[in-house]
């Protein structure tokens, strides 16, 4: 069972009465070094010999259980990425884990991390709030009247039945233009925890609908982005035009046509820790924009910019036999991390006269012949390299001209 599927299994497992490991101290699932449990960090701010101080005090979310000391986190059990685990803000940080072997000379525990999840950055979760799993009926049941509970909140880390509910209320847990929708589909589909509690609803023609009302919403670690499908955009006839909606895997997809009209110019920000992306979208074809949390997002690859510089290395055209000539190619841009060539033109006897580049040092980079004609090189990881032509004893062409070295600084 891979972990991402593991907790629904759990926390039904709980709801059964599942009893616990030996060194489970109550009825409720403590942390121990065969129960895994789910817990908060602060930082051990003592001063001592390590690993007696200066680890993280351990404290097992939805019980009133004393803090555990433990020395270390331990990644070597999961997939996660440790820095990208731990860039993230402790207050903002769940651990799902156990407790390692005691260590022989001071008697401590690393702690043993299966998963780890993230809160919304600038959110603080309700004093008094639960921390719950939520499981959505798979298929739906069917209900005559409304409201239909086809959801269950499971409190994590105890041996209590899961309650059914209406609705996943995450208002309380955005942050200004944070997509609602995006975070629904996180929790009922990626297995990220809502910190929160269970509210009566709306008096439908049914009964009262129950609702799951988050004050902050944990997303499982590491995020994944589904790829979004392309499907294809309509011919707007004039003056229409298409606008988009977004689908709660931050999709943008087309929503039909509509007249534009007039648009406010403002942009909004975001708070620390979101980026702003837009979309057209409206009855107008305004834009739209969303703040999406930044560590949700994959990293911006840095964009290739080259500067040419321009040189002169050439042969005679036609070139002589038994000739050997050779350039240093140097890169002027400070910083230059790697070099690729122009040819402007590149005539040589195939097989029997070259143009070799080579490192400063001598090592062989590329080799060339034939009738290449204009062409750029590779990439070469220098900032300069040897160029060096050589004939043969018979046999000549229109030779080569070397225009141009590109230099790039990343």
């Amino acid at each position: 069972m891979s972990p991402r599927n593991a907790l629904p299994f759990l926390m039904i497992g709980l709801a059964c009465g599942e009893a616990p490991a030996p060194e489970a101290t109550d009825t409720e699932d403590s942390i121990s070094a065969r129960t895994a449990a789910f817990v908060t960090l602060t930082r051990d701010q003592r001063r001592c010999v390590s690993p007696l101080c200066g680890g993280y005090f351990t404290t097992d979310v939805n019980t009133t259980r004393v803090t555990q000391y433990v020395s270390a986190l331990d990644f070597s059990q999961s997939n996660l990425d440790p820095a990208v685990v731990m860039e993230t803000p402790l207050e903002d940080l769940v651990i799902y884990g156990v407790l390692g072997p005691r260590e022989p000379r001071f008697d401590t525990r690393t702690l043993i991390v299966h998963e780890a999840y993230r809160g919304l950055p600038g959110i603080t979760r309700g004093a008094s709030d639960g921390f719950f799993a939520v499981i959505v009926n798979n298929p739906p049941i069917q209900c005559f009247a409304a409201p239909c509970n086809n959801a269950r909140a499971q409190l994590i880390n105890r041996n209590t039945a899961p309650s059914s509910f209406t609705t996943l209320d995450v208002q309380g847990a955005l942050a200004p233009l944070v997509d609602p929708a995006y975070l629904v589909a996180r929790v009922e589909r990626d297995g990220a925890l809502v910190a929160g509690r269970l509210v009566n609803g709306a008096l439908l023609q049914g009964g009262r609908e129950r609702v799951l009302r988050a004050s902050q919403v944990y997303l499982r670690l590491p995020v994944d982005s589904a790829p979004c499908p392309l499907p294809p955009i309509a011919q707007c006839p004039e003056p229409f035009v298409n606008v988009f909606g977004r689908t709660g895997d931050r999709c943008v997809m087309p929503a039909g046509c509509v007249e534009a009209g007039v648009c406010t110019l403002g942009v909004p920000s975001c708070q620390d820790g979101y980026t702003l992306s837009s979309f057209t979208a409206g009855p107008f074809a305004c834009p739209a924009y969303v703040c999406d949390p930044t560590f949700t997002l994959a990293p911006e690859q840095p964009v290739e910019r080259w500067t040419e510089e321009a040189i002169d290395a050439r042969s005679a055209a036609p070139y002589r036999n038994n000739q050997r000539l050779a350039w240093l190619v140097t890169s002027e841009v400070p910083g230059t991390t790697k070099i690729r060539l122009h040819f402007a033109s590149f005539s040589l006897e195939d097989g029997y006269d070259f143009v070799t580049v080579s490192d400063t040092s001598g090592l062989q980079l590329a080799r060339y012949s034939g009738k290449l004609g204009e062409f750029v090189t590779d990439e070469f990881p220098v900032s300069a390299v040897r160029v060096v032509f050589t004939s043969d004893g018979s046999v000549t062409d229109t030779g080569f001209v070397l225009d141009r070295i590109d230099a790039a600084t990343f």
